[in-house]
């Protein structure tokens, strides 16, 4: 019981630090809509983007900013690393099944007379604080 805990409290940097970094590098917590299945989408996304990150770990190269210190060789890039640099060193590796994006020109946008119909608006939830007082319960 006590290695379980010990352990437990090990991985606990760890696990502040994945938060943090999907906070605020992939915006874990940046996109609100009051529809939960698509807010619990949008954090399915995050965690996928974050596996994917995870997972090209190993061929990332080193950042090409000169100023940043050189990567050991026995040492992985950090997940914030190979964000840095997936869009120029490591995208055009893996290479895409899509096509090149072809112009289309302009598009003609709603049809003249459409009616949108508007977002059906709910209450917003507020939390109630609780007494202090032990004695009102």
């Amino acid at each position: 019981m006590s290695l379980q805990v010990y352990q437990s409290y090990l991985s606990r940097f760890d696990i502040e630090h994945f938060f943090r970094f999907q906070k605020q590098q992939l915006l874990f917590s940046g996109y609100q809509t009051p529809e939960l299945q698509r807010q619990v989408n949008w954090w399915w996304l995050c965690l996928m983007a974050y596996w994917l990150l995870y997972l090209v770990r190993a061929i990332a190269p080193e950042s090409s900013r000169p100023w940043m210190p050189k990567r050991r060789p026995n040492m992985t890039a950090s997940p914030g690393e190979v964000k840095r640099v997936f869009g120029l060193g490591i995208f055009p590796n893996l290479g895409s099944p899509s096509g090149k994006p072809l112009p289309r020109g302009k598009s003609r946008g709603r049809k003249q007379g459409t009616i949108l119909i508007k977002r059906e608006r709910k209450k917003p939830i507020k939390k109630t604080q609780k007494s202090q007082d032990p004695l009102a319960a």
